[in-house]
């Protein structure tokens, strides 16, 4: 099955299955028993839309911590996000594509990890997003310009995960996903 086909199936999919009550808390502890945070590091978070998985009590509990955290702001002019700081509770304005993302006046940060939403995942990895390549293009320009490692987590549910993501050269794989009801490394 091509990208194209296998994004409307599970999007079909995880529409026809709504998010659950406890599924935030799941995903947040199967990642906070698992994967260490340190107080010192930047955490790239989102806000939800389109029934993804909810990474907000996630997020609340790493700024709880001491994490600073970041969300991501499209803009029009390029296909590389940025990321600007943000506390929960902070006012969020509307963003492209329907995102929601904190206002242009609050500092731009550079993450440690970056949690991303995902339509499908596989076992090795591979990550399908919407399409438009944002997170691939951002990631990319991170690890080239930032000369450090940036751990990329994938944060879905069990629903969205599949024998086989197709990939392109451009595609950047997942270091760790995690859903309501699994941690896994990916090597």
């Amino acid at each position: 099955m091509n990208k194209k086909a296998l994004r409307l199936k599970l999007l079909s999919l995880k529409e026809a299955n709504p998010l659950l009550a406890w599924e935030p808390k799941a995903i947040s502890d199967n990642l906070l028993k698992n994967y260490f945070f340190s107080k010192d590091k930047v955490i790239a978070g989102y806000w939800p839309m389109r029934n993804e998985a909810d990474p907000r009590y996630l997020i609340a509990k790493l700024f709880k911590f001491g994490c600073m955290i970041c969300l991501p702001e499209v803009t029009s002019y390029s296909k590389i996000l940025n990321f600007r700081k943000w506390r929960p509770f902070d006012p969020l304005r509307p963003g492209k594509f329907g995102t929601s993302q904190p206002w242009g006046d609050q500092p731009l940060l550079v993450p440690d990890v970056i949690l991303t939403p995902l339509v499908g995942f596989d076992k090795k990895g591979s990550r399908l997003g919407y399409g438009a390549g944002y997170y691939d293009t951002t990631i990319t320009n991170l690890k080239k310009n930032k000369g450090q490692t940036i751990v990329v987590i994938g944060v879905g549910r069990e629903i969205q995960r599949v024998n086989f993501v197709p990939i392109s050269e451009h595609d950047e794989r997942l270091d760790i996903v995690v859903t309501e009801e699994n941690f896994e490394r990916l090597d």
